[in-house]
């Protein structure tokens, strides 16, 4: 067992109880994989192209929650498992989608002997945010900026610039936050965060708006960025009569997955472009001409296959190049 991505192959822990495809998302990452998860009598693992990424002892697992989470356009049941890793004692976070997940939830279940939390834990209105409870996964709230200014009002000078800064750079390693408030320690910036900040995002919208992610994709670089403190900004809608397209990028192990939504149907694909590590969809000659320009996670092959185009929603495959 690893509890982390990993290359090992085989299906450990006996006989496979349940097999199908399905998309796995370590909690420290954005990116969505796509390929193959088991479950046998000891064992839970995710594989892409009959590699092993992941595999954890069901005896580690302790504590499985139901969460509604964004999925490329929609919105989908994920299984969150919180599990010990052997050699620290540290928790960790993974979640899953598959087909028929009442079946998955029903044995994970029976064979770990916990309960299944379902939905986000609610929060008092007033008083103090009690402890979290171990096993249940508590993830960021995405905010948005009136929402920020709220609790920046209520949050005390240190916690006001920790809440602005986090929303306008989106994430921010502790080094640079001790250095925002003066503080002569990390911990002190734990303390402001765990048992100011975050307590008081519970209070009034729910749930923490700051979460620790040891590895996080950054839309805005390109870059994957380990170790930093993150903020969620909630997702601007596309508005009705906008042309500019919404992309989205998910991991299918070999290859990137592609889809893009174009609200304005102009009756065929943009064209699809790949230059310098990014990605380029363009509409040209049309009466609203654009293109937008989205980072790529990784190097990949030029040449899209897997296109398809259909009521405004563009899906492609990009290939990734041997070490990318």
């Amino acid at each position: 067992m690893t509890g982390g991505i990993q290359g090992a192959g085989g299906d450990g822990g006996g006989p496979v109880l349940l097999r199908s495809q399905g998309c796995f998302l370590p909690l420290w990452q954005s990116q969505w994989l796509i390929g193959e998860v088991t479950l046998t009598a000891d064992t839970f693992g995710f594989a892409q192209a009959q590699r092993r990424r992941f595999e954890v002892p069901l005896a580690s697992i302790t504590g499985m929650a139901v969460r509604r989470r964004k999925f490329i356009l929609l919105q989908k049941d994920v299984v969150q498992m919180t599990y010990t890793l052997p050699d620290s004692g540290r928790e960790k976070h993974v979640g899953f989608i598959a087909p028929d997940l009442g079946r998955w939830i029903e044995q994970l279940e029976t064979l770990t002997g916990k309960g299944m939390v379902h939905g986000a834990p609610a929060e008092p209105a007033t008083g103090p945010a009690p402890s979290p409870r171990r096993g249940i996964v508590r993830e960021a709230v995405p905010v948005r900026e009136e929402q920020v200014r709220d609790l920046a009002a209520m949050a005390g000078i240190e916690g006001a610039r920790v809440l602005w800064h986090l929303w306008h750079e989106r994430h921010a390693d502790i080094e640079a936050l001790a250095a925002l408030i003066d503080a002569p320690t990390h911990m002190d910036v734990l303390t402001l965060v765990r048992e100011g900040i975050n307590p008081l995002a519970c209070r009034v919208l729910g749930g923490p708006v700051l979460a620790f992610r040891e590895r996080a994709f950054d839309p805005d670089s390109g870059r994957a960025i380990g170790f930093q403190w993150w903020m969620d900004r909630v997702e601007v809608p596309v508005q009705a009569d906008s042309i500019a397209p919404l992309v989205e990028i998910h991991d299918e192990g070999d290859a990137l997955l592609v889809v893009a939504t174009v609200p304005r149907d102009c009756g065929r694909a943009p064209r699809v472009s790949v230059r310098a590590g990014q990605l380029v969809l363009a509409e040209v000659g049309a009466d609203d001409a654009w293109d937008v320009t989205v980072p790529l996670p990784c190097k990949v092959l030029a040449r899209p296959t897997g296109v398809t185009f259909t009521n405004g929603v563009l899906s492609l495959r990009l290939a990734k190049k041997d070490g990318g």
